[in-house]
């Protein structure tokens, strides 16, 4: 259930579903095996109460969310303006799997929305 909760309606599907569609379905696994990762990241921080630390630290906390939103706007431009488009798994324009492993785990890190799911929503329903 946390594996497929993992590729809920945000742009980590694209990414998902550009790798797909680019690259197949198995490359596109690496991707959605990251972005579980990255969100199980944030239930340890959720679950451990390390939310109450980035209202200690509100400077911190900005600087992340500046740093998430060049991130995002990166891959995002990256996805759209990308001119290799190829069917095969093994062609030249396939990324590597630590690189795309990379953006699958980065993505829901900087991702703000996901940041006030788990830091703000989900621990009124989670004991710490």
């Amino acid at each position: 259930m946390f594996f497929t909760g993992g590729l809920s309606l945000r742009p980590s599907v694209m990414l998902v579903m550009t790798t797909s569609l680019r690259q197949g379905f198995r490359t596109a696994l690496i991707a959605a095996v990251s972005i579980s990762t990255a969100n199980l990241f944030w239930l340890l921080l959720a679950v451990s109460g390390t939310a109450a630390l980035a209202i200690q630290f509100e400077t911190a906390f900005l600087v992340v969310k500046l740093l998430g939103l060049v991130f995002v706007g990166w891959i995002a431009w990256n996805l759209a303006f990308k001119t290799t488009y190829s069917n095969s798994v093994q062609s030249e324009g396939s990324e590597r799997w630590h690189t795309l492993f990379g953006k699958g785990l980065g993505l829901p890190i900087a991702n703000p929305k996901v940041r006030v799911f788990f830091w703000a929503i989900l621990p009124q329903f989670v004991d710490t």
